[in-house]
């Protein structure tokens, strides 16, 4: 690692900055080229002639990753098939690595996952424009809009179901309710 830090130190200002953009070019493609391995590896199940149960498993135990990392790479995984558009804009650096990650966690929704890639080109514009705040809002408000009932779903039901009871036995007075949050 120490002669890579004299590299860098031995860089001007401009290098060093040209060297950045080159390296996280190459980290967009490798990330890319990661979702594309996982989900070979997963379709084929070659983690099992290395004696793993799940493809969760091989990744924590044989590359040590975290469970954030492990649930975020499957996801861009997924997308491989289900939105390639979204992995070829990673591998050519277009997008940035948590754009794509925010694309397979937004894939991963089970009330509007499947939806995504009727919307993905107006999505994939914004995550190349817009800084990655506003592009995180961008992909919310899609999600909002595309499940326009869905997280409110369990909250209404709560609310069709309420009820309170009072009762009196043996002198004894008893209340038993159910409700919703807001209750």
């Amino acid at each position: 690692m120490t002669a890579v830090v004299d590299e860098i130190r031995a860089l001007d200002p401009a290098e060093r900055i040209e060297r950045l953009h080159a390296v996280d070019a190459e980290i967009r493609r490798l990330e890319a080229e990661a979702a594309v391995l996982v989900a070979r590896i997963g379709d084929d199940r070659a983690f099992r002639a290395r004696g793993h149960l799940t493809i969760a498993g091989f990744l924590r135990a044989e590359l040590r990753w975290s469970h954030v990392q492990v649930t975020a790479r499957r996801r861009l995984a997924r997308l491989v098939e289900q939105v390639p558009s979204v992995i070829e804009h990673l591998a050519a650096g277009a997008i940035g690595v948590a754009q794509a990650h925010a694309f397979g966690r937004a894939a991963a929704n089970p009330r509007c996952g499947d939806q995504l890639g009727e919307h993905v080109e107006v999505l994939l514009e914004h995550a190349r424009v817009l800084p990655h705040q506003d592009f995180m809002v961008s992909l919310m408000r899609w999600e909002q809009l595309a499940d326009s009932d869905g997280a409110h779903r369990n909250a209404e039901a709560n609310h069709d179901s309420r009820r309170l009871g009072v009762s009196f036995h043996d002198g004894v007075g008893r209340i038993d309710g159910r409700c919703g949050a807001m209750d």
